[in-house]
């Protein structure tokens, strides 16, 4: 809880802008955020979602996305005390404190395997949100280890996986003899 407050209770604004953009696993996670929110009887959650209309330009798209994420999200969610960008890039005012979430490096690291546009949009905006972020947030040791490597100067992430649930099958043996099948993306920059 931020200190200010004597009883803690939060607001947590949370940009909802990747759910209304399809499946992917930015929107799963940003679901998962979501559900835990909203189990928190200590916290007051904010849904921000975008209100500019986006077009067939991509260039457009892209400036109108930039803005919303490192300006309307914050200005949006004004009164509360927390901004959660859930997608690597976004940026909290004062005195907002700012949490954001780095999924993956994979644009910056391989950029020629994405869109020349998404990755010149990702080396413009990761850094930036990356510097500004009161905490970082990561799924995994690894991703950990490549926010260190792009931005040795910035905030330490912490690893918050992904929580994983398994199940054994009635009548199927003991849960400890459960086989786990996990299927991945099948982009080729994946």
């Amino acid at each position: 809880c931020p200190s200010s407050l004597s009883a803690c209770d939060v607001r947590v604004a949370l940009n909802c802008a990747i759910l209304g953009r399809g499946f992917s696993g930015s929107a799963t996670g940003t679901q998962l955020i979501e559900s835990v929110l909203d189990r928190s009887p200590d916290v007051q959650l904010d849904r921000l979602w975008p209100t500019p209309p986006l077009r067939r330009s991509r260039p457009w798209n892209a400036a109108v996305q930039a803005h919303w994420d490192l300006l309307g999200a914050s200005k949006a969610g004004g009164g509360s005390h927390i901004l959660i960008s859930p997608c690597n890039i976004g940026k909290a005012r004062p005195p907002q404190r700012h949490l954001l979430v780095v999924h993956d490096t994979m644009v910056l690291d391989d950029p020629s395997a994405f869109d020349r546009g998404y990755a010149a949009y990702a080396r413009l905006f990761f850094g930036h949100s990356v510097h500004h972020a009161d905490q970082i947030i990561v799924p995994s040791a690894f991703a950990a280890s490549c926010v260190r490597r792009h931005w040795p100067t910035a905030r330490a992430p912490i690893v918050a996986p992904w929580p994983i649930e398994t199940r054994a099958s009635t009548g199927r043996g003991r849960p400890d003899d459960c086989q786990i099948l996990m299927v991945g993306a099948t982009e080729p920059h994946k």
